[in-house]
């Protein structure tokens, strides 16, 4: 859009710069002709033959008739002494940038040159020929102007000034650019949307074999607790129960994985539920060890919301699991807190008191493959970006970040 307005105001420029330039060219061709018509513009000593003619009164009347009618030949009819330097006056008039040549209409003989490069070195008939050709291509299309010198006719040939060639050709320049701002735009957004698609390959590869990794590890270890036999008779009640457990949560991985770039299954449910489900589950991860976490959550028991129940999950989960890793003091807290607006919307607040988003990452964290996790792959908050807005059709953004003070999130879903 900068570059249309750009093109727009440069080209109403050189229009205007060239219209006055003709305006310019016009009113000193004018100009020229009221010289022309003034006998006075031709004969610089009017004034002396006016000095001459009172000296004869002086003559017997028949010697003063005669020097009379002489001198009104002189003043009235006489040519210009000096045509060339008539000419130069001419073209040295024309205080602009078009190139000119003024030739005698009879004998087709330049007489004055003006903004056209001539090599002088060469001999005088090569460079009437040079002329003639530049002649020939100002005449195409361009009606040389006439103008009467005394007894005899000038003819003014003119070209394109460089103003007026900047103007025909920029439109074919501006395409030129244009086509190669598009091409390489093409180029660049291939190139980032192949190189998004391999991140989050790499990363749905990398977070798939995350999210099998606990339960699968856990089912092992009780299967080897069971094959040593170390394990009370009277505990397998309590080991299939969590056989169950991990085996319920491969199939939710699995359910997360198969619905994504799928159409959602959105049902009428209640929102407290849904995210207290997910923060019971994060409340027993996280490691206490010197440290006092608090994970709180404030949900209106009455919101109801159209949502797929595992991805929303896993979009709390998610963000859940980042403030976890913001976290770098003894103490903090986590708070998920949801509020319904008049107008029908819903808001989920997701804030926590960890070290914070660097202003220039903040428009950054939704993208694939940023983070700035050691060990992480940048996919988890791109994933919560597309099932909000692509699956639940609603807005998640930064709402604020203070560095060593926290961050929040905020979703807007609409009930």
């Amino acid at each position: 859009m900068g570059l249309a307005l750009a093109s727009v105001w440069y080209s109403n420029q050189l229009a205007s710069q060239l219209e006055a330039r003709e305006q310019l060219l016009l009113r000193q061709g004018e100009q020229l002709q009221t010289f022309i018509n003034d006998p006075t513009y031709f004969n610089p000593h009017i004034d002396k033959f006016e000095q001459l003619r009172q000296i004869t009164q002086n003559q017997p009347q028949n010697v003063q008739d005669s020097l009379n009618i002489a001198i009104d030949w002189a003043v009235n009819e006489m040519p210009p002494s000096e045509p060339t330097d008539l000419a130069l006056r001419l073209i040295d008039s024309l205080q602009t940038d078009i190139p000119v040549i003024l030739t005698d209409s009879l004998s087709g003989m330049v007489e004055a040159v003006k903004n056209i490069q001539i090599d002088t070195k060469k001999p005088l008939a090569q460079q009437q020929s040079t002329l003639k050709a530049e002649i020939a291509a100002m005449d195409i299309g361009r009606k040389p102007i006439r103008y009467q010198i005394g007894e005899s006719v000038k003819l003014l040939h003119y070209g394109s000034s460089p103003l007026t060639t900047q103007l025909r050709w920029f439109p074919f320049v501006q395409l030129a650019v244009l086509m190669l701002f598009l091409g390489l735009g093409w180029f660049v957004l291939r190139y980032l949307r192949r190189s998004e698609q391999s991140l989050t390959w790499v990363g749905m590869a990398k977070e798939a074999a995350h999210q099998l990794g606990t339960p699968t590890s856990s089912m092992m270890g009780w299967v080897e607790l069971m094959k040593s036999g170390v394990l009370p008779k009277d505990e397998d009640d309590e080991i299939i129960v969590e056989l169950e457990n991990d085996i319920e949560r491969l199939q939710r991985v699995s359910t997360r994985f198969s619905k994504i770039g799928s159409k959602p299954n959105l049902q009428p449910l209640y929102l407290a539920p849904v995210i207290e489900g997910v923060a019971a589950y994060i409340r027993k991860r996280v490691p206490q060890f010197n440290r006092k976490i608090e994970l709180s959550t404030q949900i209106p028991p009455d919101i109801l919301l159209p949502l797929d129940k595992e991805l929303f999950e896993w979009v709390i989960e998610n963000l859940l699991k980042n403030a976890l890793d913001a976290m770098d003091k003894p103490d903090g807290f986590i708070r998920v807190n949801a509020i319904k607006l008049p107008n029908g919307k819903i808001q989920i607040r997701v804030q926590d008191s960890g070290k914070g988003i660097e202003k220039k990452n903040i428009a950054k964290v939704f993208s694939a493959g940023f983070t700035t996790k050691k060990r992480g792959w940048g996919l988890g908050l791109s994933l919560v970006k597309r099932i909000v807005e692509e699956n639940h059709n609603g807005k998640i953004k930064v709402e604020s970040s203070t560095i060593d003070q926290g961050t929040t999130f905020l979703i807007e879903l609409i009930s």
